[in-house]
């Protein structure tokens, strides 16, 4: 038997076949897996949708919400890789590059071949090397 979040979803995904880019199927979509515990999906259906509205105040909140999930989470097991790559991978999402990458560091010491992780940590350099260079462009004037 489904659970209610299980039905949720599947109805859910009914509307989004119809209308991928439903604002509002995708953010109760993404606000339900943040609910049963699946940060990673729940977190690229909310990136998706702040593509679409970026400035949408409930995913914004529901992406806090996560974070801090995944820092409690982080203070009970703090090497935890696959929460330690949901929580560099939203820093990366929120411009956070620092904090990203911090993350990102401590999974590339426990495996630092892991191809996601690598592709992660190499777009949070990059996106902190542009930033760091445009604001010492901008200072410049």
């Amino acid at each position: 038997m489904m659970s209610r979040y299980e039905k949720s979803l599947a109805d859910l995904n009914k509307s989004l076949e119809i209308e991928p880019n439903n604002a509002f199927a995708l953010s109760v979509y993404g606000a339900t897996y943040c609910i049963i515990n699946r940060y990673e999906k729940s977190l690229v259906d909310l990136s998706k949708l702040l593509e679409i509205d970026p400035n949408n105040v409930f995913v914004l909140r529901i992406r806090g919400e996560l974070l801090i999930c995944l820092n409690k989470s982080l203070k009970i097991e703090p090497y935890n890789a696959f929460t330690l790559s949901i929580r560099g991978d939203t820093y990366r999402i929120m411009n956070r590059y620092k904090e990203s990458l911090v993350d990102l560091n401590k999974l590339l010491e426990l495996d630092p071949n892991n191809t996601f992780v690598l592709k992660i940590h190499e777009e949070s350099l990059t996106n902190l090397n542009l930033s760091l260079g445009l604001a010492e462009i901008m200072h410049l004037y």
